[in-house]
């Protein structure tokens, strides 16, 4: 799914499975009560889940875990082992803490408010009001990034305009060998390349030699640096 200048993306992902789902929250200015109940189901199950495990967690990480979810606004790939690792929390529960934050942090872009948020969760019954205590020194974190939360979804909006954005990559080695009457006569190194995005259908499979690969990698470089002046540029402007 896409993101659009009306949408915000909410990511659900499965530690145990790695499987990821994209919805996008149509008209973030809608009250909490009316979002929470558009989501869907599984994901708003795992979040239920999630809050519970997340009224256990200690507030010395809400900041790693805030963090965490504004980062994948923009990669659009949860970099959970380190939250699972740092946490303590089985796969399963870290994958359910993170949808939880996934409900609580896009919609924190300077026009919610902490005691908006918690009360339509618990109208919305996707927030216990016994837990309600535990959960908003949270909220309360998530409020205070509000302005990095804000650049992240325009960094996004931005980045994902025009083309389908880049999701995942994978990259294997093959080799390659030929003979000359019935012996090895030269064994050569391929790279199989896959690239995905987010959107359907849109997937690309190519091999390419290592001097290719070099190649790619020396114009992957040069972007980055270029980029890199871009956001120097844009700084100062």
């Amino acid at each position: 799914m896409r993101m659009g200048t009306i949408c915000q993306m909410l990511v659900c992902y499965n530690f145990q499975t790695e499987m990821t789902m994209r919805y996008d929250v149509p008209n973030p200015g809608r009250p909490i009560t009316e979002v929470i109940a558009r989501l869907p189901r599984g994901f708003r199950e795992d979040a239920e889940k999630g809050f519970i495990v997340l009224a256990s967690v200690p507030e010395a990480y809400f900041d790693q875990i805030v963090e965490t979810a504004i980062s994948v606004m923009e990669t659009q790939r949860p970099p959970l082992e380190t939250l699972h690792k740092d946490l303590n929390l089985s796969k399963s529960d870290t994958s359910s803490l993170f949808s939880a934050a996934m409900v609580v942090v896009p919609l924190f872009d300077k026009s919610t408010s902490v005691n908006e948020f918690i009360d339509g969760a618990v109208k919305a019954k996707l927030i216990d009001a016994a837990i309600t205590p535990k959960l908003r020194p949270f909220v309360e974190v998530v409020a205070s990034h509000a302005s990095d939360i804000a650049t992240a979804i325009k960094r996004a909006t931005l980045t994902d305009q025009c083309l389908p954005s880049f999701y995942d990559m994978d990259v294997t080695v093959d080799l390659r060998v030929g003979f000359e009457e019935g012996r090895v006569d030269v064994v050569v190194p391929v790279a199989l390349i896959h690239f995905d995005t987010d959107a359907e259908k849109q997937e690309l499979w190519f091999q390419a030699s290592k001097p290719q690969l070099m190649l790619i990698r020396d114009n992957i470089d040069a972007a980055i640096k270029k980029m890199d002046a871009a956001e120097a540029w844009g700084a100062k402007s």
